[in-house]
């Protein structure tokens, strides 16, 4: 039997430190897409799907994608939709699942087709987010220290805009295919994705128009390479995102006063942002405004003051838990 995973269910499996396990194991380098056959053995009962949340840490209800409209089975356990007609080829990996018998297969959607899915479930502003996240170095881990542990990326944005842009009948895909435009790779933390977020919109999408960020870059120095949160190469600007300074150890505080006169030194300028600085609309509006004026840009107040309820709203979807 195949069981296919798909939309909540396989955001939650690439999303969650609890599903995946080794986080690594299905990264981008590493990952070996499939195809999903037209026709298959479908199954699902309502104790199956139990036995596969606890062997996968999956939520109920499962979302399964089922070969055709006779073999679907829905129940308060299981939500299927029918295989599409059409889907680009490597659009599912396979996963191993402890339990379960020889000849059965688990196939979770690929981060791409996760994307694509998720576009008709999340708002704009939620979808890029998770678009971050799927193209980030870090995966959601509630028992770890800050809530997220390291992980290489599992895709990256010219992959995912690769993709929706060459699968024509899936739906959603006009506003996956305008938020895939908008993806960074490398994100380090929730944090950093949401600062690059509203950094780099445009103005109709609640954004500061701040186009040329790149995030984890590497500056070569004179005594070794650094790497900064956040860099606007042609401006020599950084931006580093200070999570909690007050438990750094007096050695971390000099080593990072050392690292801030090297990188001045070099011609670069630095700024750093806070959680609070982001937590609130008018914190939000000092802060990126200032960037705006640091990185040389016109204050543009027509155009900003036209997209105010759009600025309210990209914050307020990015400060909502998931």
């Amino acid at each position: 039997m195949l069981i296919v995973v798909s939309h909540e269910s396989a955001c939650e499996f690439w999303r969650n430190a609890r599903c995946q396990g080794n986080a690594n194991q299905h990264s981008f380098l590493n990952r070996a897409l499939v195809n999903l056959p037209t026709e298959y053995e479908f199954n699902i009962n309502n104790s199956f799907a139990q036995f596969l949340t606890f062997q996968t840490g999956l939520s109920l209800p499962l979302h399964l994608i089922a070969p055709n409209a006779n073999s679907r089975f829905r129940s308060k356990s299981v939500i299927c939709t029918v295989r599409p007609k059409h889907l680009p080829d490597g659009s599912f990996i396979e996963v191993s699942c402890p339990g379960l018998n020889p000849n059965d297969r688990l196939l979770v959607a690929s981060p791409e087709l996760c994307f694509a899915q998720m576009s008709t479930r999340l708002s704009f502003e939620r979808l890029v987010l998770l678009g971050f996240e799927l193209c980030g170095t870090y995966i959601i881990d509630k028992s770890a220290e800050f809530g997220q542990r390291s992980r290489e990326p599992l895709t990256t944005a010219k992959s995912i805009l690769t993709y929706v842009s060459k699968n024509a009948n899936m739906k959603g895909l006009i506003k996956a295919r305008q938020a895939a435009r908008y993806l960074i790779d490398r994100s380090n933390s929730p944090m950093e994705s949401k600062i690059a977020i509203i950094a780099s919109l445009p103005f109709m999408y609640g954004g500061y128009a701040l186009s040329g960020l790149e995030l984890n870059v590497s500056i070569k120095t004179p005594s070794r390479t650094m790497f900064v949160d956040g860099l606007w190469k042609k401006e020599k600007l950084i931006i580093e995102y200070d999570s909690d300074l007050s438990h750094l150890t007096s050695e971390q505080h000099a080593l990072d006063k050392k690292r801030t006169s090297t990188l001045t030194h070099l011609g670069y300028r630095i700024i750093p942002i806070t959680r609070s600085e982001i937590n609130t609309f008018y914190a939000v509006e000092e802060t990126f405004r200032k960037l705006r004026r640091s990185l040389g840009l016109r204050s543009e107040n027509a155009a900003l003051q036209k997209y105010e309820h759009k600025r309210r709203q990209l914050v307020k979807k990015l400060n909502e838990d998931w």
